[in-house]
């Protein structure tokens, strides 16, 4: 519950940064991706990191969004169903789950609302929501995943 608190608590934070400050986060993430997948990327002149860096700032800051709530699905659907099986009540937990993270996502989205040069985005609700469906699934594939090792496993008594 603690990690689930902890990272509303950096979306939060993310999200009240103005437009600026977001923006130059997204452009740091934008160098370093170029870094990552253009070889001299640092030799390139700084108008053509910069061209690159624009290019891809709509999909790095999609991207972000997505990755946030899908870590917020996965610490959502482990804090509040810390004994779930995936055979057991599996439907009404990850339904759970996705609705606690989508209210925030809609909560969040209003909140920038009120932030220099942010806006909310009905889209980012959705993309927030489904991002988040992918975090409750991973978890819920991970759980099943160990349910049915640990059932393989056999038992050794000492």
């Amino acid at each position: 519950m603690i990690l689930l608190i902890l990272w509303m608590c950096f979306i939060f934070a993310m999200s009240s940064r103005p437009a600026d400050l977001s923006t130059q986060d997204s452009n740091f993430v934008g160098a370093l991706v170029g870094r990552l997948v253009i070889p001299d990327f640092e030799e390139l002149s700084p108008d053509v990191r910069e061209e690159f860096v624009m290019s891809i700032d709509h999909t790095v800051r999609k991207l972000a969004h997505a990755c946030e709530y899908a870590l917020m699905g996965i610490l959502s659907l482990a804090a509040f169903f810390p004994g779930f099986t995936p055979s057991s009540k599996a439907k009404r937990a990850v339904l759970i789950s996705w609705l606690i993270c989508l209210i925030y996502a809609a909560t969040d989205e209003l909140h920038q609302l009120f932030v220099s040069g942010r806006s909310g985005q009905f889209s980012d609700v959705i993309l927030d929501g489904a991002g988040a469906a992918v975090g409750v699934l991973i978890c819920l594939g991970i759980m099943a995943l160990s349910e049915r090792l640990a059932a393989r496993t056999p038992v050794i008594n000492e």
